[in-house]
């Protein structure tokens, strides 16, 4: 029996922090939908597609199954088709903002669907006696209309739940809520705006349009979102009056929002630094990797110092002569946010760099250990043009690029070494190769090293390895064998996390296998049903029970898969096309074919799945390489280099996402290049190797390289 729902209203506090990268997915009225849909079967789907249906004034959103009524106010409506794994298809259409939400199909009961919008659902207020209705909640605003001793249908409440949002035939206005009896259900009106009661000087900022961004600091990291029909209080300004503050979420421009009130008055103070609308009283995140995304540095550190240290033991110490280095909880100077735990004197080096860097408020942290206490600390200020911490002695400033390995290479057998990946702390190093088998047979190897070279473990699989790949989140390995078994370890531990069996048919040579960064959900691609293997199959399956989720087909076989950072973009490259699909629906969302036949070999995604780059030949007979750019969102090619005397097999992003590297294969020639550009940084030419593989390390300042003959070298990188 479904469970009775009424509209469901999501307070705007609640689910604002869920939007942080950057992009125009919906990703709150997404999951609205969601919870909308899991309120009736005790269970939430994974997958789902949705459509923007424009800007509406009625309260149905356009839902042909319900009867809705003129809104004051218009909305901006989606439809959301919410999809479970056994292909059951259930339909929401629900604001931009995810705080009305409505169940559109028949597969419902009828109760179910008129009960959404009935009279016992709505909310009204009525004055005790004649109110003024203001612009915002607060009497130093504008008037909108006198309210009378009328009911009026209740729209929204402010946070500190002493205004009601009610409207007339006049519009929309806020109405005092000590003086108005409420009648209907009032339980779940949504708060549309966030009000601060102790402020001196009022001044509300309301969207333009569907929505706002909110950056943790003037064109800064992106925290969080204001939706349209709501109002915001302020607390500050910057100097120009061109960016307003709301407490605690952060700042958004003057360009993009209406401002009511008195907001030339408010206090000026340009360090504020926002962290989105929290859930728990302003309490920030205190998780590394949530860190480093929400404050991952710009492209080549436009206006911060560059880095001069790097993760490891004993990597970095206290400049000397200068005072002590503070510890903090939290990437910031703000104490509020980030309280002191602890201090490092000068000249005092470090027990270990854990990971970083990240930027915010102008300075560059990295979070470190030092006497069993970990924190953040600041290595430099781009204000004062100051460097707090310095390199060690083993870890010098620069670096020259001379062509030759930085350290000595790591033997790890006499097999190629196919495929290198660090784990996600940057602690551990997988490198993929074969060994000695039965008789004359090999078994497949992920040798594993610190980040010093010295081994830990193997983990073998006597049928081979097909493919490996990293869960980034849980920092676990995920090794698909050739027998179609695909099992995750613990990067660290390396213990068994899940295990499934019989995911691909034997004749399956080379099934190419990624796994999302949870470790929920792996993507396989086999052959299809024939051993002639003419063409694709696609599935998306649950990691811990095998269950398939998704699927596709394509007529040809996948030379090259990848997955994006955010788990949102699926890029299928075959011989002369490459498609770019919804990670969790397979929807093709854009292609891009070339116009002739040479070879394609590889392809990656940028860090927010906005371009992806593209490797292979630039001529028929393969003596020359060529790297393309091409536009994810259309498909069109934005651009292509030559590059390299020969065919190019693989690339590789540093983790900053702001410089790549190229393989040819013939020369074993790697390129270096900038990221934006494509213009050439360096070069190394291979004497005495022949280059398989490769990636960067963790720090940037290297790339690890796999040969033909089992070892991995490290090429220095200049700055």
């Amino acid at each position: 029996m479904f469970k009775r729902v009424c509209v469901l209203l999501f307070s705007i506090i609640l689910v604002l922090p869920t939007l942080a990268q950057g992009d125009d997915t919906p990703q709150v009225a997404i999951d609205a939908a969601l919870t909308a849909v899991e309120a009736q079967f005790d269970e939430r789907a994974t997958n789902f597609t949705f459509q923007f249906l424009g800007e509406t004034n009625d309260s149905s959103l356009g839902c042909p199954l319900i009867e809705g009524e003129e809104l004051p106010f218009s909305v901006t409506a989606l439809r959301v088709d919410v999809i479970y794994p056994n292909n059951a298809t259930y339909t929401v259409f629900t604001t931009l903002s995810g705080q009305v939400t409505l169940l559109c199909d028949n597969k419902f009961e009828a109760d179910v669907l008129s009960n959404q919008l009935s009279a016992e659902s709505r909310c009204n207020a009525t004055p005790t006696q004649t109110l003024p209705a203001y612009e915002a909640p607060s009497t130093t605003v504008e008037g909108v209309f006198a309210a009378d001793a009328q009911p009026y249908p209740v729209y929204g409440v402010s946070s500190d739940g002493g205004w009601y949002q009610v409207a007339s035939d006049l519009g929309l206005g806020w109405i005092d809520a000590t003086s108005v009896t409420l009648s209907g259900d009032c339980t779940t009106v949504p708060t549309t705006s966030v009000t601060n009661p102790t402020a001196d000087i009022i001044c509300f900022v309301e969207p333009q349009g569907g929505f706002t961004n909110v950056r943790a600091t003037p064109d800064g990291d992106l925290v969080g979102r204001i939706y349209e029909n709501e109002v915001y209080q302020i607390t500050t300004r910057n100097t120009a009056g061109t960016w307003f503050y709301i407490q605690p979420a952060g700042w958004v421009s003057n360009t993009v929002i209406f401002q009511l009130g008195d907001c030339n008055g408010v206090t000026v103070n340009d360090n504020s630094v926002g962290v989105g609308f929290g859930i728990d009283d302003g309490v920030v995140a205190t998780d590394v990797t949530t860190i480093l995304e929400q404050f991952r540095c710009p492209a080549d550190f436009e206006g911060y110092l560059i880095p001069r240290i790097v993760i490891g033991e004993g990597t970095a110490q206290v400049s000397a002569g200068g005072i002590p280095n503070t510890l903090r909880a939290f990437p910031s100077v703000d104490d509020n946010q980030a309280p002191r735990i602890g201090v490092i004197q000068p000249q005092r080096v470090i027990d270990r760099v854990l990971s970083g860097p990240a930027c915010n408020q102008g300075f560059v942290w990295w979070f470190v250990q030092i006497d069993d206490t970990t924190g953040w600390t600041a290595e430099s200020n781009q204000s004062t043009n100051d460097y707090f911490l310095e390199p060690t002695g083993d870890s010098p400033i620069t670096t020259t690029n001379t062509g030759e390995p930085s350290f000595d290479p790591i033997t790890v057998s006499t097999s190629p070494i196919t495929e290198l990946i660090y784990s996600a702390d940057g602690t551990r190093l997988f490198a993929l190769t074969t060994g000695q088998g039965f008789g004359d047979g090999q078994t497949g190897i992920v040798a594993v090293y610190d980040s010093a070279g010295n081994p830990i473990a193997q983990i073998e699989e006597p049928s081979g390895i097909a493919d490996i790949d990293l869960a980034e989140d849980i920092n676990a390995i995920m090794v698909a064998a050739r027998n179609g078994t695909i099992t995750l370890y613990d990067g660290q531990s390396l213990e068994q996390i899940a295990q499934l069996t019989d995911q691909y048919s034997f004749f399956t040579e080379n099934p190419e296998v990624e796994i999302t960064s949870d470790g929920n959900t792996i993507i396989i691609e086999t052959c299809d049903s024939n051993e002639a293997c003419t063409g694709s199959m696609i599935s998306i399956r649950n990691m811990t029970t095998g269950e398939i989720i998704n699927s596709t087909s394509l007529n040809s076989p996948v030379v090259d898969m990848i997955l994006s950072q955010d788990d949102t973009i699926l890029a299928l490259m075959v011989s002369d096309t490459i498609t770019f699909h919804d990670a969790q629906s397979l929807e093709t969302l854009s292609t891009w074919e070339q116009s002739d036949t040479f070879t394609l070999d590889s392809v990656i995604l940028d860090d927010i799945a906005g371009s992806a780059l593209l490797v292979g030949c630039n001529n028929a007979d393969c003596s020359e390489g060529r790297v393309g750019l091409v536009d994810v969102n259309t498909g069109n090619l934005l651009g292509i280099v030559p590059t390299h005397e020969s065919q190019v097999i693989a690339i590789a992003y540093n983790n900053q996402f702001t410089r790549f590297a190229t393989l040819a294969d013939e020369s074993s020639e790697i390129i270096e290049r900038n990221a934006t550009t494509g213009e050439e940084t360096q070069t190394f030419d291979s004497i005495d190797d022949d280059f398989v593989s490769l990636v960067y390390t963790p720090d940037g300042r290297a790339i690890a390289v796999g040969t033909t003959d089992g070892r991995i070298i490290f090429l220095v990188l200049a700055e």
